[in-house]
């Protein structure tokens, strides 16, 4: 039921993915036995409905339908929790439980109204006049059969809202891209029970990758350092590949998906920060393409004619608006260290050469040679990144018989 209407929103997902090691008839019966008698299970369309408001929300704009489906979202990750079967699902959900949270408070901090001025001048008042007690129905009879529908699921759309002042709107922005909140609210938060087993693991392929190992605490942001962590649109891992992003990088995504794989999930992660920081020229702006689509920032940094994510970041979804705070306050806490201090990729410390030699001088040795060179230069050219997933930077030709290519 559950994981049904969960395998509907993952459309890029392999059907023998979404159901990998899960039984649903038993996750179900586990369910209703630990509930209590009165109450029932949300259905699959109540599922599904939630997903789909989730996902709507996070890439809005409204902190207003943010606060108002914080509730829900909390309880549904408590309901996750509950079963080792749909844990990768919690995982993922109890990170993105605190863009929820944070939008909250900056509703709450900020209220949309200012408060009444305060008069010494005596209030005048009238008489009240009592108003007659309304006549309440009959309660219903009560009966062992009868169920109350466990009330986890608020589908439909949001309230109304009253136009939000934009005054009292750049300063909830504000609030929840403060990256001082950020630290104070994950200061006491310890790191997952499996992080000393695998930071030093993922620290070893980002750095030889030429990035900041610092970085790799960003998986828990992504994951809460789950290896198996799902999101309900087909992301997969510690670092939530898009099985597109995946293959680009060189992971396979069918029947066996490399996603899960630590150090593979790992590498095309730190594969692809390296590009999107050569692209976007620092590691906020990297990080928020990371998350909301490098044609969408990179679209916003050329039209807003923007060098730095403050610049873009009122046009961004509200899940990348704290996402890129959230990651760098978790670096800092996590290593004791000033993000805004990491160095960009070391580009020496990652370059390898690769030489093809052919040892016959025939015109067939030379055609293929020719043929490997031009397809060389243009793997270069096609978005700087080769189908193997590696970052080409130069061919050379050395005599007649020998090619180099550099690639990091």
């Amino acid at each position: 039921m559950l994981l049904t209407a969960i395998g509907k929103t993952e459309q890029l997902s392999a059907p023998e993915d979404l159901l990998d090691n899960v039984n649903i008839s038993s996750l179900e019966q586990s369910l209703l036995e630990n509930l209590p008698p009165e109450l029932e299970l949300p259905d699959a369309e109540n599922w599904q409905a939630f997903w789909n408001q989730i996902e709507i929300i996070l890439q809005s704009q409204s902190l207003d339908d943010m606060t108002w489906f914080y509730s829900t979202v909390r309880q549904a990750c408590g309901y996750l929790d509950a079963d080792p079967a749909t844990q990768p699902w919690a995982d993922w959900l109890r990170q993105r439980l605190d863009y929820f949270e944070m939008a909250s408070v900056a509703v709450q901090e900020v209220p949309a109204k200012p408060a009444m001025p305060f008069t010494n001048a005596p209030a005048i008042t009238t008489p009240a006049t009592p108003e007659p007690k309304p006549i309440l129905p009959p309660a219903p009879t009560i009966t062992p059969t009868t169920h109350k529908v466990f009330d986890l699921i608020m589908p439909g759309t949001p309230p109304p809202k009253a136009p939000v002042a934009l005054q009292v709107e750049s300063k909830r922005h504000s609030l929840i891209r403060n990256s001082s909140r950020w630290r104070k609210k994950l200061a006491d938060r310890p790191a997952p029970l499996n992080a000393a087993a695998l930071i030093p693991r993922l620290k070893k392929v980002f750095q030889s990758e030429g990035l900041p190992p610092e970085l790799v605490w960003m998986a828990e942001v992504e994951s809460s350092l789950n290896p198996a962590a799902r999101s309900p649109v087909g992301a997969l891992g510690l670092f939530q590949l898009m099985p597109a992003t995946a293959r680009r990088f060189g992971l396979r995504t069918g029947f066996i998906d490399e996603r899960k794989n630590p150090e593979k999930n790992a590498r095309a992660a730190a594969q692809y920060l390296k590009f999107l920081y050569r692209t976007m020229g620092s590691w906020p702006l990297a990080l928020a393409a990371y998350n909301a689509g490098e044609g969408r920032v990179g679209t916003l940094v050329k039209r807003k004619k923007q060098a730095s994510f403050e610049g873009i970041a009122n046009d961004l979804p509200l899940e990348t608006q704290m996402y890129v705070p959230k990651v760098m306050a978790l670096v800092s806490l996590r290593e004791n260290t000033a993000t805004e201090k990491l160095p960009g990729p070391a580009a020496a410390a990652s370059f390898r050469p690769v030489i093809f030699i052919f040892e016959s001088f025939s015109p067939w040795s030379m055609f293929a040679r020719n043929c490997l060179c031009g397809w060389l230069k243009s793997a270069i050219l096609i978005m700087d990144v080769s189908p193997a997933g590696l970052s080409g930077r130069s061919v050379e030709l050395l005599g007649s018989n020998t090619i180099i290519c550099t690639y990091d």
